[in-house]
């Protein structure tokens, strides 16, 4: 694996108390630092830690980049197992790897859908609610505009 040098802004980010927003322009080091972050947070270099996976949500945009980053993080975190002298650290960055997959690493849409399905009732949904894909939302809105107008029409209003 390549070491990627960091500059003192993106390191900031990774080691920053509390939680991070990382903004940042295509090919700035954004996952990089993110999965950085991901596994300091694992290992406990980070006020508050260590974390557990499930405990950490990384949120992108794209299921590209969500993929990219999931593989990124576990790229990070085999390196840091491979290079970690204390053996306690070590077996709770082993273990942060096998449970790698119960983070919530995703795109923003899936998270809240996740959120949504786990408390409907508190968002005020049926517990049964579907999300509609782009086709199925295009269609929606297009039908409630059509049928707007044709009230609009019906009741005499010009708008």
């Amino acid at each position: 694996m390549v070491r990627i040098e960091l500059s003192g802004e993106q390191r900031r980010a990774i080691y920053a108390p509390g939680g991070v927003i990382v903004r940042a322009s295509a090919g700035s080091g954004k996952t990089e630092v993110l999965a950085q972050r991901f596994v300091a947070l694992l290992a406990g270099d980070i006020e508050g830690g260590p974390m557990r996976p499930e405990a950490i949500a990384a949120i992108t945009y794209t299921e590209k980049a969500a993929a990219d980053m999931r593989r990124r993080i576990a790229d990070v975190l085999d390196a840091r197992i491979a290079d970690e002298t204390d053996a306690p650290r070590r077996l709770r960055l082993v273990g942060a790897r096998r449970s790698l997959g119960l983070a919530r690493l995703s795109t923003i849409h899936a998270f809240c859908g996740r959120i949504l399905r786990e408390y409907p009732l508190e968002a005020g949904l049926n517990p049964g609610f579907e999300i509609l894909d782009e086709l199925e939302s295009a269609t929606f809105i297009e039908q409630e505009c059509r049928a707007m107008l044709v009230d609009c029409v019906r009741r005499g209003n010009s708008a």
